[in-house]
């Protein structure tokens, strides 16, 4: 038996990432979302984007725009009515697709460039995810942000072995700005492959790669795929250290502590863990933070996964004394049970409030700067979220707000990049996840760059036969 990996997205772009193992007729593919870049952007929660799918079409709109894998076994029938086999066969230039009597899909995480084609999937599909990530899905379907899925969800724990048809998977969780992320090592009788899924070494759980990175020792894996978001032109050469999560937390702290007119934060609320901390933060700064209604409910959901908060102290009642909700808004969002504050209440005491924007909230700039107090300027907290820099930057100009940006990424350095291939030392490592991935520096001649629709037979791959390894120098 032949096993292959296809490639269907993430080659050069950040997100997107499709691979498929193919074992016989069974096949896996890892990850499931939509990169950032191209005619549509991953659907972001709490972040509009001004071009979206059309509604009720979006995911043929994926699939012909090579923004989805092209392997209709996957999909709900209902999603695709417009769309042939041939059609499809015609895009990518192929005379066949691989053919699956059995799918299944591993999501390594709930970040929407990893997870948004979770919704078109068909009920005999079968998809594993970690618990929490799961928590975080639940929480996104009832605030309205993604539909259900009719996919069957079996989730897993951290260093779980899952056992599939003819090969298994052992889950390693990573560490990454969201909880739950994970990745894997597929153990087969061709060979051993491990995923990196996105990860860091600056946040507050280094231990988690430590762990993945060992793990991968003692398999003595054949083929590494791992992300290279930082990967640049420059990066190697002008190494950087990523600034530490405990640093952006003590900036937010600092800014907020000596700031006297209003604060806007823009921050993931997928970030669970750093929306904790800056509540208790704000709490000690005796400050009130204002959520909208779609993100108060999606928060009061995910309040409901107990192993995210038991090792805090009573936070119910710090959520209490500073979560509000803007009450101007409509009420056909699910009620969130937050208390709520009024537009003239915040404008007529402005150092008391930090605004956690969206971007449909950044025209309430007009009344927040325009009413109310004026002695002391608005500050903007950029706190590692996505954003249209352009526009964003127009809005703050106009209403002369101070912007500070304290993201430190939810991703590796170069450097940190290199020293996790070096100690795993594998026979093939495949660099993916990145707009630059060829770019990546390593002291191995054992890069391989495949190429969009490619089919890689795997004994050949890690025998060196498949073609010439890619130097990347």
């Amino acid at each position: 038996m032949n096993n292959k990996l296809y490639f269907y997205g993430g080659l050069d772009t950040v997100g997107g990432v499709h691979v498929i193992y193919q074992h016989g007729n069974v096949g896996l593919l890892f990850d499931a979302g939509i990169a950032h870049k191209g005619l549509f952007r991953a659907p972001f929660i709490h972040l509009n984007d001004r071009l979206q799918p059309t509604k009720g079409l979006e995911l043929e709109q994926y699939l012909l725009n090579k923004m989805a894998p092209p392997i209709q076994e996957l999909y709900d029938e209902s999603a695709t009515t417009h769309i042939t086999q041939e059609d499809l066969l015609a895009l990518w230039e192929k005379d066949h697709f691989p053919a699956f009597e059995k799918m299944y899909v591993f999501i390594s995480h709930m970040h929407q460039d990893h997870m948004a084609l979770l919704p078109f999937f068909r009920e005999n599909v079968t998809v594993y995810m970690h618990e929490l990530s799961y928590a975080t899905y639940q929480a996104m379907v009832e605030a309205n942000y993604y539909m259900d899925t009719k996919a069957t969800i079996v989730t897993f724990h951290t260093n779980e072995t899952i056992e599939l048809d003819g090969f298994s998977l052992q889950t390693m969780e990573v560490d990454h700005n969201i909880l739950g992320t994970s990745g894997f090592l597929l153990h087969s009788n061709e060979g051993k492959i491990a995923f990196t899924a996105d990860w860091r070494m600056h946040g507050h759980h280094q231990q988690k790669m430590q762990q993945f990175i060992s793990t991968c020792q003692e398999a003595s894996v054949d083929i590494l795929l791992t992300e290279t978001t930082k990967v640049t032109p420059n990066s190697a050469e002008k190494a950087s250290e990523a600034k530490a999560e405990s640093t952006v937390l003590e900036q937010f702290e600092e800014l907020i502590a000596q700031q006297k007119g209003l604060t806007y934060l823009l921050a993931l609320p997928l970030d669970v863990e750093r929306m904790i901390n800056m509540i208790l933060i704000a709490d000690r700064q005796e400050k009130i933070l204002i959520l909208d209604q779609q993100i108060a409910h999606f928060w009061r959901q995910i309040r409901k996964e107990e192993a995210l908060f038991k090792a805090i102290d009573d936070f119910s009642a710090v959520e209490d004394r500073v979560i509000r909700v803007l009450s101007h808004q409509s009420t056909s969002t699910k009620s969130s049970s937050y208390r709520q504050v009024g537009i003239k209440e915040i404008v007529h005491d402005k150092q008391r409030y930090i605004f956690h924007l969206t971007f449909t909230s950044i025209p309430l700039f007009i009344q927040m700067e325009r009413l109310g107090e004026k002695g002391n300027a608005s500050i903007f907290i950029h706190a590692n979220c996505p954003a249209d820099q352009q526009l964003l930057q127009t809005w703050l100009t106009a209403f002369n707000i101070r912007y500070h940006n304290i993201s430190n990424a939810g991703h590796a350095t170069h450097q940190d990049i290199i020293d996790l291939t070096e100690q795993i030392n594998p026979k093939v490592i495949i660099p993916i996840h990145g707009n630059q991935p060829h770019m990546l520096k390593s002291n191995k001649e054992n890069v391989y760059l495949p190429t969009y629709g490619e089919e890689v037979v795997i004994r050949e791959l890690i025998q060196g036969e498949e073609k010439q390894a890619n130097e990347i120098y």
